[in-house]
């Protein structure tokens, strides 16, 4: 793949996957359960107040009815998730670096596990989040740790390379996929290490 054709690449791929990120978080945003669905002795998960990203859950009760939403107590446990986050994160990080590796003698498949790669980095965490009821933190990974904060630091690799480079395509094209790198990097930490957490009744 020759170095004019890079900065091209990178930002085909990161506009698909920007435009797959906004346009998945209409679809999967979430509709409230209905009583015929609540199964007796189910548990759902609800906001608990101005508890920053804390979830209660309400339960089902014998006529399809949700009771009211229990919260967990100031000393309730917290359990991690975060092992599930971070194995999303590794197959998104295998996928692209296998798309790289064959990108030279491949560029069609190169590009195409690129662009799985991002899916699964995009939607991977996000999903663990809404499976553990935790509805407002799988936006924020998807929207902020997984979208914006990535796609802000390589418009700034962007710039600096531009900068220091005077448009050599391929300065700007590995700055800008550093500082991309580094975004995700970060957003991954806080996904698995700051967000994935149950908070379980003692």
């Amino acid at each position: 793949m020759s170095a004019h054709k890079v900065p091209y690449l990178i930002f085909t791929v990161r506009g698909v996957w920007l435009v797959w990120v906004l346009v998945t978080a209409c679809l999967l945003w979430p509709s409230s359960v209905s009583a015929q669905s609540c199964m007796v002795g189910a548990r759902v998960a609800c906001p608990c107040g101005d508890r920053a990203f804390m979830s209660g859950f309400r339960v089902c009760g014998q006529a399809g009815e949700l009771g009211a939403c229990v919260c967990p107590s100031v000393g309730a446990r917290r359990v991690w998730y975060g092992q599930q986050v971070f194995v999303f994160d590794g197959l998104s990080l295998a996928l692209v670096g296998a798309g790289l590796g064959v990108g030279g003698s491949s560029p069609s498949v190169g590009s195409g596990l690129v662009g799985v790669g991002g899916v699964v980095f995009s939607l991977g965490a996000p999903v663990v989040h809404w499976v553990h009821g935790h509805v407002a933190r799988g936006f924020v990974s998807l929207l902020v740790l997984r979208g914006a904060l990535p796609g802000v630091l390589g418009l700034v690799g962007y710039g600096i390379g531009v900068g220091a480079s005077r448009g050599d395509p391929a300065v700007i094209a590995l700055s800008s996929a550093l500082l991309s790198i580094l975004g995700a990097v970060i957003g991954s930490g806080i996904d698995g290490g700051v967000l994935a957490f149950d908070e379980v009744l003692r």
